[in-house]
């Protein structure tokens, strides 16, 4: 059906406007009258301001054909054909296009209206704006969709509940924290809060003693859980009042706070021990505020000092210190509490109650609130006059120490220049010995020759020999035996001489039997052959008996006596003269 099939317009069978202009003018909603080809007959203030003319006229010149409007041309046919046929449009929401192009939402109520003949002759009815209405709609949603991500997600318990308990909602972190899988099954084994609580009139007393005179209220109280389980929580929560101001229903929070008591509670009694242990220790503890004054002090700093607790809350330390003492310590603490340092090992003299003064090491930290700001300072006192003064007797000791440890050193000094003159003396000596050593060792070295020579000629040369010993050693042997700076030599030489005399008288025997022993395995030989014993031997050479032991051997292996049966002594008492 179209425009063709009816009457552009109804003329005079349209129902008079006139008498309702003013009301219809002054309608909050848009009002509209077209004919059937779209041309708008009418439009009151509302409509214009819709969408965005001045006047129906302007509206007119603008938009002659009431099609224009709507941003989807089937929409405009699909409501035309419906009210043609007959039919009303309630509440149908279209889009269309204000002046100036921009997207409007809009609600239409329409219908037909009929001539004398029955058939349709023009179109009436009512607009509303529902833009703001609509963002309004999807803000609103968007909020809630928020705000159900919020319930939904968050680590803490959500609830509302009617007046008398009666669970509206809850979230699923409170069906946790009351052991239950989810919020369902909470609201459905626990229709009513009352339930969950130990003592059901523990709800009345705690939460709704303060629902006339409050619009929020907080708890802690014990909840039980679905298997029994007492768990300590907080609750804060709000009354939600109608427009008479009657309580309609409560919400909010609740947390388990069962670990944070535990906490309170061990940090309770970890402050009564750190109190007791501060209380019972031997040094002074104290606090001192931003002005240092004593804002606590411990029983045996009290003690320490002589007065009581009461007596030094509010002093400063250096009301408590000689005038001197104060005025040092004063330049040395200020620095430290303007840079808000800690410091540690500070002496001060301190006067007592009594007078008497008493030597003190301080040690001190700053302290600040939680927002960072200073507030005094906490240390601990401890009495060193007692350690002073033994510091001091052990300077006194150490001195008296260094002083007799320099008298020893006197005294040594003293011993080692004697004994240093000892020790020239002795070179001395040791030099005429070594000087007789090395006659001796020359006069060996004439013996030892003399002995090769005898026996390279024995026939011919030990007539001679003996008389060249007689005549040369042998006085040589006696002069040094009588010299006193050799006394401590005179048995060695006199030995030497009794030996040279029994070789001058059987050279030729004592020759062949010992040419080829050392001067002293010769002298041990002596000894042996005259009765001496190895230890004898040994004091009398003063050497080690092990020497003497290994010159025995020597003179058996040069004597040939292998076998060990043959005595020592009887071979050479029996061979040497």
């Amino acid at each position: 059906m179209n425009a063709t099939e009816f009457p552009s317009s109804c003329g005079s069978e349209l129902p008079p406007m006139e008498p309702f202009r003013q009301i219809l003018d002054s309608a909050p909603v848009g009002i509209f009258r077209t004919a059937l080809e779209g041309r708008i007959l009418y439009a009151n203030r509302a409509l214009l301001r819709i969408l965005g003319y001045p006047s129906l006229a302007e509206l007119n010149r603008a938009v002659p054909d009431v099609a224009a409007i709507y941003e989807d041309p089937l929409e405009r046919a699909r409501v035309r054909a419906k009210l043609l046929s007959g039919g009303e449009i309630d509440g149908f929401r279209l889009r269309c296009r204000r002046r100036g192009g921009q997207s409007l939402l809009l609600d239409m109520w329409a219908h037909s209206i009929k001539g004398r003949d029955g058939l349709p002759c023009c179109f009436q009815g009512f607009i509303e704006d529902a833009t703001q209405k609509v963002l309004a709609t999807d803000a609103l949603g968007v909020c809630e969709q928020r705000y159900r991500g919020l319930f939904e997600s968050s680590p803490v318990g959500i609830f509302q509940t009617t007046r008398d308990g009666t669970f509206l909602g809850a979230n699923p972190a409170l069906a946790r924290m009351l052991g239950y899988q989810g919020a369902a099954e909470l609201l459905q084994e626990v229709p009513n809060t009352k339930r969950l609580y130990p003592n059901p009139e523990v709800r009345e007393r705690l939460i709704l003693r303060d629902i006339e005179r409050s619009s929020h209220y907080t708890v802690e109280t014990s909840l039980l859980k679905k298997d029994g389980t007492p768990i300590l929580v907080r609750i804060r929560g709000r009354f939600v009042r109608n427009g008479a101001g009657q309580v309609t229903r409560l919400e909010g929070f609740l947390e388990d706070i069962s670990a944070t008591a535990r906490g309170r509670r061990d940090l309770e009694a970890s402050e009564k021990r750190f109190h007791s242990l501060v209380e019972s220790l031997q040094e002074g503890v104290w606090e001192v505020d931003q002005d240092t004054r004593y804002t606590y002090v411990s029983p045996s700093f009290c003690t320490m000092l002589g007065y009581s607790r009461d007596e030094l809350l509010g002093l400063t330390p250096f009301q408590l210190l000689p005038e001197d003492e104060a005025e040092t310590v004063r330049l040395l603490f200020e620095p430290i509490r303007a840079g808000r340092k800690p410091f540690a090992f500070l002496e001060n003299r301190n006067r007592r109650k009594d007078g008497t003064n008493i030597l003190l090491e301080t040690s001190g930290v700053p302290f600040f609130d939680d927002e960072g700001q200073f507030r005094g300072y906490r240390g601990i006192d401890r009495d060193i006059t007692e350690r002073k003064q033994a510091e001091l007797k052990r300077r006194q000791s150490a001195i008296e120490l260094k002083e007799k440890v320099a008298g020893l050193t006197r005294a040594l000094d003293q011993n080692s220049a004697e004994l240093e003159s000892a020790h020239r003396q002795l070179a001395v000596q040791q030099e005429i010995i070594a000087k007789m050593n090395r006659e001796l060792m020359e006069a060996n070295r004439a013996v030892t020759l003399m002995a090769k020579r005898v026996e390279q000629s024995r026939d011919e040369t030990q007539t001679q020999l003996g008389l060249e010993i007689r005549a040369k050693i042998l006085p040589l042997a006696e002069t040094l035996g009588r010299d006193p700076s050799l006394s401590r030599h005179h048995s060695e030489l006199k030995m030497l001489a009794s030996y040279l005399d029994d070789l001058c008288a059987r050279p030729e025997v004592s020759m062949k039997l010992l040419g080829n022993v050392t001067p002293t395995e010769l002298r041990v030989a002596t000894l042996i052959r005259d009765g001496l014993n190895s230890q004898d031997i040994a004091r009398h050479l003063k050497v080690s008996l092990a020497t003497v032991k290994s010159h025995r051997k020597n003179l058996r292996r040069k004597l040939n006596l292998r076998k060990s049966s043959l005595d020592l002594r009887e071979f050479l008492q029996a061979k040497l003269p």
